[in-house]
């Protein structure tokens, strides 16, 4: 590897680098993949043991890619001959105690897109109707995506890494770079006092993007607005007598998103029943069909559970997880060649919501790499150039969509933004 020079080099080894190497194989196999860590360590979003399949997006142009990407797992799961699509449903469900509008929540709305665009779902009209099929929930209405489930990581981490080795990829652990630069035609990354030669590189950094960015020879990152959040994400112990009613064979995925709540029942070696919670109202003020209503019920994981699983009011806090959004403006991913630079590319800004998809973008990215930038996936929305430039102020027209952040009363996210961003850059 030392004097050859690849035709591909990619920065992180999360999900999205994995597949990016997965799929980048069906065009070169001189492919390097660096990871700052370990794969799967404690502070990569691909991290823990357990992440959401759905296809229930208010925004029909994200069900209908994630219905897709759903196939693509399927068929992956196939060739691994392991399991790790856990398909017991998604529940999303609201209270009226909590928000009083029902047909406003997201429960609601997402069956009337779920039964426009053909997937599988039922409609539970009152808590009677949802007591029969799910007794562990105290709610009013509930929508369940049928063809949902939750994505085991330790088992499709552990494929995609062999995988890659035995086809040649070479994933270099622990290699933290500190400089990529253009030399002529080639790009030149620097690493652990190493330089690697190659044609293309691509980001997929996730949380790091903006450190990353700094250290991209040409690339100022105020261009690609990607703010690290960090979210709570806590395992619950559940007593032993209520062990199966809470476990994956009687319990779906289950999601509150109006109060900005999700979370996945007990499986394999998962130390709990996992629930997360995100500020909704943080993730109301960019431009989104996502529009919650205001309420101060439902703060934190404990407020749902007291409130929305009556059997565990007494439960007790096993572990919490490192997790953090790489959030942009706008709510939409970018995935795109960076403006101005050729040959190198990045995947970021998946708002918490991107390994579901990771098999269709990994593939989307190897297909521009090498396909110069063409991609059988209509992905315009994620262009990187939708910020605009520094140089000639055409990043003037993204002011509306910081709008809303500059107002006094919304400080506070700015806030932990920058908060997120040096935690970050603390850690080792």
């Amino acid at each position: 590897m030392k004097n050859q020079n690849q035709d591909l080099v990619i920065i992180g080894g999360g999900i999205m680098g994995l597949f990016t190497a997965y799929f980048a194989l069906q065009f070169s196999k001189k492919i390097v993949l660096l990871e700052k860590r370990e794969i799967g360590n404690k502070f990569c979003a691909s991290s823990g043991y357990s992440r959401s399949i759905r296809n229930d997006y208010l925004d029909p142009f994200y069900s209908v890619m994630a219905s897709e990407s759903q196939k693509m797992w399927v068929d992956l799961e196939a060739k691994s001959k392991k399991k790790f699509i856990i398909k017991c449903g998604c529940l999303n469900i609201a209270k009226k105690q909590v928000t009083p509008k029902l047909e406003l929540t997201y429960a609601y709305k997402s069956y009337k897109i779920l039964n426009s665009l053909g997937h599988n779902a039922r409609y539970y009209k009152n808590s009677k109707k949802l007591k029969e099929k799910f007794l562990q929930f105290g709610a009013d209405i509930a929508c369940l995506d049928i063809d949902a489930g939750f994505l085991y990581i330790p088992a499709i981490l552990d494929f995609l890494k062999r995988t890659l080795i035995s086809k040649g990829v070479k994933i270099l652990e622990n290699s933290e770079v500190t400089k990529v630069k253009r030399k002529g035609k080639e790009i030149l990354v620097e690493f652990n006092k190493k330089t690697i030669r190659t044609n293309n590189v691509a980001l997929a950094v996730g949380v790091w993007s903006i450190e990353m960015l700094k250290k991209v020879e040409g690339a100022f990152w105020l261009k690609l607005p990607i703010i690290p959040i960090e979210q709570q994400l806590d395992y619950f112990e559940v007593p032993p007598y209520l062990k199966n009613k809470y476990s994956s064979e009687n319990m779906p995925v289950f999601a509150y998103l109006d109060a900005g709540i999700y979370g996945h029942p007990l499986y394999g070696q998962s130390p709990g029943l996992k629930v997360a919670y995100f500020d909704p109202m943080g993730a109301k003020l960019v431009k989104s069909v996502f529009d919650p209503q205001k309420q101060d019920i439902i703060k934190n994981n404990f407020d749902f559970i007291k409130n929305c699983l009556p059997d565990l009011k007494k439960i007790k806090l096993m572990e919490s997880e490192f997790n953090y959004y790489d959030m942009t403006p706008d709510n939409d991913f970018i995935v795109d060649e960076l403006p101005g630079i050729n040959n190198i590319f990045i995947a970021g800004g998946f708002c918490g919501t991107g390994f579901k998809f990771a098999p269709l973008i990994g593939k989307a990215m190897a297909e521009k790499i090498f396909r110069k930038n063409n991609t059988i996936y209509n992905l315009d929305r994620f262009s990187a150039g939708r910020f605009g430039k520094i140089s000639d102020l055409s990043f003037l027209k993204t002011i509306p969509m910081y709008k809303n952040f500059i107002m006094p009363k919304n400080w506070k996210y700015l806030k932990k933004g920058i908060e997120a961003l040096l935690t970050l850059k603390k850690l080792p």
